[in-house]
């Protein structure tokens, strides 16, 4: 959070308090922003918003930057990086349209900079199946990303990578506190 925070990708929206996640182009200018509720479900795109600009969650060395996971939502990617700690390009499509991987293939192209891999982390539905099939479809169809690497990484539990986070948190509290709970009573 405190990364994103520096970057200028995250922000917090006044006075609804919602968290508002900034796509930018090449030069670093803001293209694209979406906000997320804190306290409910409340999700939309920022008016003027461009879809070609997705939220980039930026890899912590350059060991991880020839790696992109790509995810439906910020939180997702966020949740991932949380989750599995890998080092590599996240970033969020904002739904399942590959617009913004197009996008961002080209920015990283024209930067003189290069992916090996992508890993498809989109949620485990059918509205996320169908998204990489469209992926991969692009990118098959275009020369320029033939040699690219492609792995479908399905969240490990749950529809997506938040869900699969906060199992995982659950079953992490569980097993600390498994000597205070026994047959759903207290032990003392």
């Amino acid at each position: 959070i405190r990364t994103c925070i520096r970057k200028g990708i995250l922000y917090e929206s006044d006075p609804f308090h919602n968290a508002v996640f900034v796509g930018k182009d090449g030069a670093g200018t803001p293209r694209f922003a979406c906000a997320r509720g804190t306290l409910g479900i409340h999700k939309h795109d920022i008016a003027g918003s461009d879809k070609r600009f997705g939220f980039v969650l930026p890899p912590k060395s350059a060991e991880g930057a020839d790696i992109l996971a790509v995810f439906e939502s910020p939180i997702d990617a966020l949740s991932h990086a949380e989750l599995t700690g890998t080092d590599c390009h996240r970033l969020s499509l904002a739904g399942t349209t590959p617009l913004a991987l197009r996008q961002f293939l080209e920015m990283e192209h024209e930067a003189g900079r290069r992916i090996d891999r992508i890993e498809l982390c989109l949620d485990n539905d059918e509205a996320g199946r169908a998204g990489m099939d469209a992926i991969e479809k692009m990118l098959s169809e275009e020369f320029w990303f033939a040699d690219i690497e492609i792995e479908r990484t399905p969240p490990p539990a749950g529809k997506d990578y938040n869900e699969s986070l906060l199992a995982a948190r659950r079953e992490e509290y569980t097993q600390q506190h498994t000597g205070l709970q026994q047959d759903g009573g207290f032990s003392l």
